[in-house]
């Protein structure tokens, strides 16, 4: 190997560590992470990546640091955060009738269809035809191996 045991000394090459957070600013979502190993480093101003929660980024948890460019200690970004609860969806309805856009009740729906409704911005329970659906095709699928 060219570089030796030294992945920092590969050109273009990505170095993955793990880290304590030490500090954290929610505005502009950067941290202070101290690089776990001899001797400890801090590095001030590491980006945390947008898909982590504010929340989250709590003194004293580990994470995980890629740093893009290894002899360039600002290009690295915190990917996790250990100890973290899996971030929800950002809210929203938990149920079908709980959306703004459909029905607000079943009742008196029972054997109706759900359909979009003609100024395409919402749905609503329709009868359904007689005799099915006379303009829909059928479709044959075929699965190969064992289901």
């Amino acid at each position: 190997m060219p570089y030796g045991d030294d992945p920092e000394a590969i050109p273009g090459g990505k170095v993955i560590r793990k880290g304590i957070i030490r500090a954290y600013t929610a505005g502009t979502h950067k941290a202070h992470v101290q690089i776990v190993g001899s001797p400890p480093t801090l590095i001030t101003g590491v980006r945390v990546a947008t898909d982590i929660p504010a929340a989250d980024v709590v003194v004293t948890r580990q994470c995980t640091v890629l740093f893009l460019d290894p002899s360039n200690q600002d290009d690295a970004v915190v990917l996790t955060i250990q100890g973290a609860l899996p971030s929800g969806g950002g809210g929203g309805a938990t149920n079908f009738l709980a959306l703004s856009d459909t029905p607000d009740s079943y009742s008196g729906q029972a054997l109706k269809t759900l359909r979009v409704n003609a100024a395409a911005n919402a749905v609503e329970f329709t009868i359904p035809p007689a005799g099915g659906f006379p303009n829909a095709a059928d479709i044959w699928v075929q699965i190969a191996g064992p289901c």
